[in-house]
């Protein structure tokens, strides 16, 4: 041999891969020793056997037959099959074949076997791994997400797109942003520009999503980061629950603490109300009339009248008291009715003055409502002369000697106006808001020494609302108040 045919005889048994030489007929001239390697045969049992006959499955044999016939013709060939070993176990191989033209001129096959069993088998593992995952991903009864370092949603699993009303197609390309209540945003991306900068890898936050139909649900969203070797973050993996009915439940707990804490202040309304404003005008009443039956003969008739003018009065209050309490616990439990329809406010308003008109006169106030005029509403006639009754009552109440109480109720383009205005001591800002709140106790004495509870106003506060209206005040210490409240306009 020559050294060249030495060289590449050398180069033909060291090449760390099977390799065989076929003739045309697909049998074997020669083969190298990574052929037995692969194969288990030796050189002298394989050459002169047909390559198909020796290591090609018998599923496989058109599939090896063209293989060789594609290399015969003169064309590469490329492929990862299956091929059979001596002692029958089947191997994963890539085989390149190219065509060779031998000495004497005839054309014969190269063929080029290396195992890729271990690979095969690992892409195989990864399929299997990744199908599994997807079935993971897709049936899980939690939402997961995948998004890149943009925002940009990837991929999202079943349950997600059911639980924000999205299919495939309408939830992939969206933004983190987008699905996010707008009040939520800010925090939201804040975490998330954290996982993308690597200042955390993972972090938990509970935040409200928006439906496709724009309601917003509750989730409890746990998110983590997915980085590359060089710990350079790829993907942002989201895992999200559904808590849209334990925030419900929080909020509605929170709402019966807070109806239990009005009940409450309620209660010590009440108790404060018969332990003292009702009770008080019984222990007057009760003294007058010991003074009547203790002194009989020796009482005047003037005298007479005025004590009972004070048995009157009181017990005229106390009613008025118990009625206004009686008509609040009904707009409480709901059982209170109205029957609004359109009332000539003026007419109201001279009943009013009238049942309170001897109240005014001890303290010489003139009460003035020549500038309600022919102004008509469409309202509750009796929750009318309620709410009027307590605001000009109160006001009488805060007002000195010599004063003035005024009625007024105006059409406006929404709504008739009505205020009551008058010249007393006023309120101090601070103190304004006590003034419809029932928890919170605040009374202040008249300026003739008249005591009360301010629950007045409460009343008027919720008989206003109950008509859809609005009540509010005005006020300058030491110049007077004005009570403003909204009724329905008459629209005929």
């Amino acid at each position: 041999m020559t050294d060249k045919a030495v060289y590449f005889e050398h180069l033909f048994q060291s090449v760390p891969a099977g390799v065989v030489l076929l003739d045309k007929d697909d049998r074997i001239i020669d083969c190298n020793a990574g052929f037995k390697v692969l194969f288990g045969f030796d050189r002298e049992e394989s050459i002169g056997r047909k390559i198909n006959d020796l290591i090609v499955p018998e599923r496989f044999q058109d599939e090896g037959l063209g293989a060789t016939k594609t290399v015969a013709s003169g064309q590469r060939l490329f492929i990862e099959t299956t091929r059979k070993t001596k002692d029958g176990r089947l191997l994963h191989v890539s085989i390149t074949g190219s065509p060779i033209s031998l000495q004497e001129g005839s054309l014969s096959v190269i063929g080029i076997y290396q195992d890729i069993t271990s690979r095969k088998r690992a892409e195989e593992a990864l399929k299997e791994s990744e199908a599994k995952l997807r079935t993971i991903f897709n049936n899980a009864n939690i939402g997961f997400s995948i998004a890149d370092p943009t925002g940009k949603l990837l991929m999202t699993n079943k349950w997600y797109q059911e639980y924000l009303g999205y299919d495939t197609e309408d939830m992939d390309g969206k933004t983190v942003a987008e699905i996010t209540h707008p009040d939520d945003r800010l925090e939201t991306q804040k975490k998330f520009s954290e996982i993308v900068n690597g200042s955390t890898d993972k972090y938990r936050l509970e935040k409200r999503f928006i439906h496709k139909d724009g309601h917003y649900v509750w989730g409890d969203l746990s998110v983590s980061a997915l980085k590359d070797q060089d710990g350079v973050v790829k993907m942002v993996i989201g895992m999200v629950a559904d808590i849209t009915e334990k925030k419900q439940a929080e909020f509605n707990l929170i709402q019966r603490e807070m109806q239990l804490s009005e009940l409450n202040a309620t209660k010590d309304t009440f108790i404060s109300i018969l332990s003292h404003d009702i009770r008080s005008p019984f222990a007057s009443i009760l003294g007058l009339a010991d003074i009547l039956l203790e002194n009989t003969g020796e009482l005047s008739t003037d005298e007479v009248r005025e004590l009972l003018q004070g048995i009157r009065s009181q017990a005229s209050l106390t009613l008025t008291l118990l009625d206004d309490i009686l008509a609040w616990v009904r707009v409480q439990s709901g059982k209170i009715s109205f029957h609004s329809d359109f009332v000539q406010l003026c007419r109201s308003c001279d009943a009013v003055v009238l049942k309170l008109k001897p109240l005014a006169e001890l303290k010489n106030i003139s009460i003035d409502c020549t500038e309600v005029g022919s102004v008509v509403a469409f309202t509750d006639e009796h929750m009318f002369r309620t709410i009027l009754r307590n605001l000009v009552s109160n006001a009488i109440k805060f007002t000195p000697e010599n004063g003035t109480v005024r009625i007024i109720a105006t059409n406006e383009k929404q709504h008739v106006l009505v205020a009551v205005s008058d010249t007393g001591i006023g309120i101090e800002q601070e103190n304004i808001p006590k003034l419809w709140d029932i928890g919170i106790p605040h009374s202040t004495t008249g300026t003739a020494g008249e005591e009360g509870t301010g629950f007045g106003l409460t009343l008027c506060k919720e008989l206003v609302a109950k008509q859809g209206g609005s009540i509010w005040v005005e006020s300058v210490v030491g110049k007077g108040s004005t009570f403003f409240f909204t009724l329905q306009k008459a629209n005929t």
